[in-house]
């Protein structure tokens, strides 16, 4: 079928090259005609053979551009490593995935969010792992409640349930959220990072009936592990 094709290309190529009098190589200047035909055969392989290389040459150097952005992304990202282990002293594991680093990056500072407290929170919930679920059921990252967490994708309008990237989302904007109010209730804490983060941990409506943090032993610890190095890093300032 194809070789059929090929014919019937060849004839209406010549056609078109000598007109409608008659295909001129079977009548005088065979010669001449024949090599118009072979010339124009010759410059048709030679430019979709062109046309071939040069999409090689881009599709090559796509992936050049490409491998490239990988390995400014990587260097990137161990830089970044470096400066969350050096403000927050917790050491990113290896097996966090890049793209989950990254989005913690971007969420942290798209919250207000220091590092020193963002990944020593981060590594207190969950140990970075974002398959973790609590006995009282906070699952993720984050340990978000299911309860929370449906109301935080709805005000978000985050799409495609319980993934480790709506966790990154809703656990940031929501430790963001409750430092904004204790903010504005212009709280005697100097940096309202404590009572933010006890919030965070035993519930922000018990914190706001109290106005304080409350006596419970597992959230007074959690406070003091989290804001140690934030605390310490202001002091050298």
């Amino acid at each position: 079928m194809k070789k059929f094709k090929y014919h019937i290309l060849i004839v209406l190529s010549a056609f078109i090259i000598f007109g409608s009098t008659g295909f001129g190589f079977y009548k005088k200047g065979t010669k001449d005609s024949g090599e118009k035909v072979t010339l124009f055969f010759n410059k048709m392989i030679h430019n979709k053979m062109e046309k071939k290389r040069i999409e090689k040459e881009n599709i090559e150097n796509k992936e050049q551009i490409e491998e490239l952005y990988n390995i400014v992304d990587s260097l990137r990202c161990e830089n970044l490593k470096l400066e969350v282990e050096r403000e927050s002293g917790i050491k990113i594991p290896d097996d966090v995935p890049r793209e989950h680093f990254l989005k913690m990056i971007k969420e942290a500072n798209k919250n207000n969010i220091p590092y020193a407290i963002y990944f020593r929170l981060i590594y207190a919930e969950s140990r970075f792992d974002s398959s973790a679920v609590s006995r009282v059921g906070a699952y993720g990252y984050m340990q978000i409640m299911p309860r929370t967490f449906r109301f935080l994708t709805e005000e978000l309008n985050l799409k495609g349930g319980n993934t480790p990237e709506n966790n990154i989302v809703a656990g940031s904007y929501y430790l963001g959220e409750i430092h904004k109010y204790w903010k504005s209730t212009k709280h005697l804490e100097r940096n309202n990072w404590r009572i933010s983060l006890a919030s965070y941990n035993a519930g922000i409506n018990r914190v706001k009936r109290l106005k304080r943090i409350p006596n419970i032993a597992e959230t007074i610890s959690y406070v003091a592990y989290i804001i140690k190095k934030y605390e310490g890093n202001e002091k050298t300032i």
